[in-house]
């Protein structure tokens, strides 16, 4: 069901959050909700709507309890002794689980991670990626293992509906697209397989609280401050839906040219894992460690696909690219999952392999 953009104002206004007078605008960009800016006298906040699935994508079911979830989480984060001094999260400000909508701050007409990072430096990227690195870290060792949240944040429906969307789809887009020989066959097997063992892990009760959508559209910048927001598919799970995930984001973003050339994603992402691998590496043993490096390059395999070749592409960085392009992103996420480039993104990046290594 679809809110008009009054319906939006009339929920505010019993909840005493706007006037009568107040204009709501749906904005753009919004992949699983419908997302509204009111505007009342100067004053703007942000509302959602959570439809029964995603709302860019209505085949495709998905709990409106996300938004209860959210909710929660920006209740939570809040109370974490994490770094503030360049990341936040917005205040939540109404909750209305009943009719799937939720009132948050406005953190203001920031341009978000996507659109900051072509016109920023390699320094300031690397700079933002340690602030957001560290501040992520902060966020999972602070959380691991603690009881209380994986009760609070058991968010399996969203997750069951990841299995199927991402990870169980890998089998079913790969062979659609014609291989190269029998050699390539099995490789997709592999990737295949991995993606789907992947998938059936994630159901399971996780270490660490997980953000679980942290890509580039989730990241508002403004001066040297990030505003995280977006935190609908929260849950008590593994660090890699959020670790691999941005760095997924980020390898796409300097494949297509959308970070501007010059290294940019590539240097948020360095400085990211490493200011996060001091935060997590003593509480990791060595299997966890190496088996933790494996589910990164599946994950961030399997989220390149989907974005390159699969159901996520319009609206985002290979919609209307040269084939070639797609056909060398599908490449190189089948290569993360069939494990035949080892821990691949995450190559060349000393604190992660020193991590991988056991010297974290």
């Amino acid at each position: 069901m679809t809110h008009t953009p009054e319906e939006v104002v009339g929920w505010a206004v019993e909840r005493g959050l706007v006037g009568p007078g107040a204009v709501a605008v749906r904005l753009d960009g919004g992949l699983l909700n419908e997302v509204y800016r009111l505007s009342d006298a100067g004053h703007t906040l942000i509302v959602k709507h959570a439809p029964a699935a995603v709302a860019s994508a209505p085949e495709i079911p998905l709990s409106p309890a996300r938004l209860s979830f959210e909710g929660r989480a920006l209740t939570a984060v809040p109370g974490l002794d994490l770094p503030r001094e360049r990341v936040r999260t917005p205040a939540l400000l109404a909750l209305d689980a009943e009719a799937a909508m939720l009132a948050m701050e406005d953190l203001g007409p920031r341009a978000d991670a996507l659109a900051w990072l072509p016109a920023a430096s390699q320094e300031e990227a690397a700079s933002m990626g340690a602030a957001l690195g560290g501040w992520l870290g902060a966020l999972h060792r602070q959380t691991f293992g603690d009881a209380a949240l994986a009760a609070a944040f058991d968010n399996g429906d969203v997750q069951r509906t990841r299995k199927l969307v991402q990870y169980d789809a890998v089998g079913p887009l790969l062979e659609a697209r014609p291989a190269r020989g029998p050699a390539e066959v099995q490789r997709r097997r592999m990737a295949a397989a991995a993606a789907s063992v992947l998938g059936e892990l994630l159901l399971a009760r996780g270490m660490c609280l997980v953000m679980g959508d942290l890509w580039p559209r989730s990241l508002l910048i403004e001066g040297e401050g990030i505003g995280v927001i977006d935190w609908e598919l929260v849950h008590f799970g593994q660090p890699e839906q959020d670790l691999a995930h941005l760095v997924a984001h980020l390898w796409m973003a300097a494949h297509v040219g959308a970070d501007g050339g010059g290294g940019r994603a590539r240097a948020l992402a360095d400085a990211l894992l490493t200011a996060w691998v001091p935060e997590l590496a003593h509480v990791l043993d060595e299997r966890a460690r190496q088996a933790l490096a494996r589910r990164c390059a599946v994950h961030a395999g399997a989220e390149i696909l989907v974005r390159a070749a699969g159901p996520f592409v319009q609206g985002y960085l290979y919609a209307g690219v040269p084939t070639a392009m797609v056909e060398e992103a599908v490449d190189f996420a089948v290569g993360q999952m069939s494990g035949g480039e080892g821990v691949g993104l995450f190559t060349g990046i000393a604190a992660f392999e020193a991590l991988v290594d056991g010297a974290g």
